[in-house]
């Protein structure tokens, strides 16, 4: 109980005293003292006893009057909380007791006797009570009830506004909506406030019951909203690290530098234990070690391209990495461009060299593969297959063409050299036109058909200086269907954390690196996963089903699977899994292992990767039908171990007819 001011009528006797009272006496309370009635927590302002008269309360149609025990008496108390009544002696078995909280208090009245003043408080569940006043200011008594009551009922109305506007917040929060989320906290927020403010025109006694109220909900409030920003925040790392592996590295910074922002709000604002606190602080440390590796990442990325393009066992794959690299660089020039801090590694001048040195490389390549592809061109002519020579001249025209357009951007100076090397080469595709045209009395008859260029089929209703035997160049022949082997890089392996970085070029930009080997597992190309599964829809049941499997049955019906695409197949011992292997199209082995509890982790990734190396198998897959975590699909990625989930997995079971190895309620 806490004490009220001097401004209260409290008598401390009748809070605290007990026993029968004498002749020219009242007396207290028969059992525990009045005091005992009271929270800790409560203030009394008003206590006052009503002598031998005790208490009337109509409820329901009834009327009941409760009188003291001989030699006791009724004694009322008015908190910062509630009207306490008590009547001493009031039962047969001892005292009898009643309260109404001041924000039931529905209203007050009081009418004056010959000899005293009978208080009435009307209650909002129909009761009302009658009690005689006794040694206290009515006027105050009744002006305190009336506006403290006024205010616990419009602060209880505004609490159960702001609960609602938190319960949307935790669903906002539920479903990823973070933007009402925190509207809805926001929301929360203002009426809290106008709770608070509903109390300005009371004292610190009087509205010390209310405040108790407000912050039972202001604790709810801090911690609906710290769960949001956590929230946010895991979720925005998320998105970060899925926008990092689509290369996408402005909107993964700006998402890892949300994510900090929402953990540090968490961290200084709201008071956490010690333990919680280092937590967040490890959470914070973990998203500096992503944007520290995402600042890098973007040069790293140019620079493996590099490498792959000093690496090619050919011109036109060399120029595709050259190509891929110049996008890169320039890349990390624009990256920072209009931003006043540097969020990624590499220095502009440096960088830009470096684009000097690409266009370098990709002209020479261009000149290369057109001199290739003439002399294919007239050694073709001269075996008569002019399907063949006129796709190879083709080809020689792009790619002078894409060098011109490419040095008229980069390097001027050599725009002369190349439009003169372009201008040679249609002197030679006229020369061979015009040597087709003598050894073809009728082009058409070589076989083929001869395919119409929208730009010569105005018949000749334009002429120009430079269409002349030239312009049938495109109507030699139609040319028969070729296969276009798309040359694309091989994946690097690299991942957006754990990945270690390539260091077979060693011309770096931007600062020094530590460039030893690090001896991980060579990345195949021919991806098992897209090798195997095709765009399909599930079945949701089936999905449903694999997720309900067992370690052996999983197992099992990865056996019956990669059995099915032609392996040969033994369960390993000791350990859930498969081993496979075939001899065609190539020799190959396999390690499949199975995850079934739990969450897919690095653990189980470096645990497969073991079992690779041990077994000397050429490949590692990792069957899970539960939930992979980031950082596993990152070690599965840095170690080439390829990851197959229950819907994937699904896909294939439909496409061969292998459902019956699923539980019966699936088929």
């Amino acid at each position: 109980m806490k004490p009220g001011g001097d401004q209260w009528q409290v008598d401390d006797e009748l809070l605290t005293e007990t026993g029968r009272g004498g002749l020219f006496t009242d007396g207290y309370l028969e059992g525990a003292p009045l005091i005992s009635y009271l929270d800790q927590e409560e203030t009394p302002l008003f206590v006052f006893g009503s002598g031998k008269r005790g208490l009337t309360r109509e409820r329901s149609g009834d009327t009941e009057r409760i009188v003291p025990g001989s030699g006791y008496r009724a004694i009322t108390a008015i908190t910062d909380r509630r009207v306490q009544f008590v009547v001493g002696g009031g039962r047969e078995d001892g005292d009898w007791d009643e309260s109404v909280r001041l924000s039931d208090v529905d209203r007050v009245s009081v009418d004056s006797g010959l000899i005293r003043e009978q208080l009435t408080i009307d209650a909002n569940d129909g009761s009302t009570y009658h009690v005689y006043l006794k040694d206290v200011d009515t006027d105050r008594v009744v002006s305190f009830l009336e506006t403290v009551s006024w205010a616990w009922i419009k602060v209880e109305e505004l609490l159960d506004d702001a609960r609602k506007h938190l319960v949307d917040a935790s669903q906002g929060e539920k479903s990823r909506d973070y933007d009402a989320a925190k509207e809805a906290v926001a929301r929360a927020r203002r009426t809290l406030d106008e709770a608070d403010g509903a109390t300005d025109d009371l004292s610190s006694e009087a509205s010390s019951g209310i405040h108790d109220r407000i912050d039972q909900v202001e604790r709810r409030y801090r911690e609906t909203k710290r769960r949001v920003h956590a929230s946010r925040a895991t979720h925005l790392v998320d998105e970060a690290e899925r926008h990092w592996r689509d290369d996408q590295f402005e909107r993964a910074y700006d998402q890892f530098s949300a994510a900090r922002e929402e953990y540090t709000t968490i961290l200084d604002i709201y008071g956490l234990d010690p333990d919680k606190a280092d937590a967040m602080r490890e959470r914070i440390a973990h998203v500096d070690g992503n944007l520290d590796h995402l600042s890098k990442a973007p040069l790293r990325r140019a620079n493996e391209a590099c490498s792959r393009a000093r690496d090619a066992s050919t011109t036109a794959e060399a120029l595709e990495h050259w190509g891929d690299a110049l996008e890169l660089y320039r890349r990390v020039i624009e990256l920072d461009w209009g931003h006043e801090q540097k969020r990624f590694d590499g220095d502009v001048d440096l960088v830009r060299d470096r684009v000097v040195g690409v266009v370098e490389e990709i002209l020479a390549a261009r000149r290369e593969l057109t001199d290739d592809r003439v002399d294919d061109a007239e050694q073709l002519l001269e075996h008569d297959d002019y399907s063949g020579a006129r796709s190879a001249y083709a080809e020689a025209m792009d790619n002078l063409e894409a060098a011109t357009d490419l040095a008229s951007e980069f390097d001027p100076d050599a725009v002369p050299e190349l439009q003169e090397r372009l201008e040679t080469l249609e002197e030679r595709i006229r020369g061979a036109t015009t040597t087709v045209s003598e050894a073809t009395a009728d082009p058409t008859e070589s076989g083929d058909v001869a395919r119409e260029d929208p730009s010569t089929s105005q018949a000749g209703t334009e002429t120009d200086d430079s269409s002349t035997d030239y312009d049938d160049f495109d109507n030699w022949v139609t040319l028969a269907e070729e296969d276009h082997t798309d040359h694309q890089s091989e994946p690097t392996g690299l991942d957006p954390i754990d990945a270690e970085e390539d260091r077979s070029f060693d011309d770096s930009v931007g600062p020094d690196v530590d460039r030893s080997p690090q001896g991980e597992a060579p990345r195949n190309e021919d991806s098992l996963r897209d090798a195997v599964v095709e765009d399909s829809d599930p079945d949701a049941t089936v999905v449903d089903a694999i997720e309900t499997l067992d370690a052996s049955e999983l197992s099992e019906l990865v056996d019956a699977v990669w059995s099915t695409l032609g392996w040969s197949t033994a369960r390993i011992e000791g350990a859930p899994g498969v081993r496979a292997s075939r001899e065609a199209p190539m020799a190959e082995e396999l390690v499949l292992g199975v995850v079934t509890e739990g969450t897919t982790t690095e653990a189980d990734v470096e645990g497969l990767v073991d079992r690779r190396n041990s077994a000397g198998a050429d490949r590692a897959v990792l069957v899970a039908n539960v939930t992979v975590a980031p950082s596993a699909a990152r070690r599965a990625i840095a170690t080439d171990v390829e990851l197959i989930d229950a819907e994937s997995l699904a896909g294939i079971v439909e496409r061969e007819s292998l459902t019956d190895y699923l539980p019966d309620a699936t088929v």
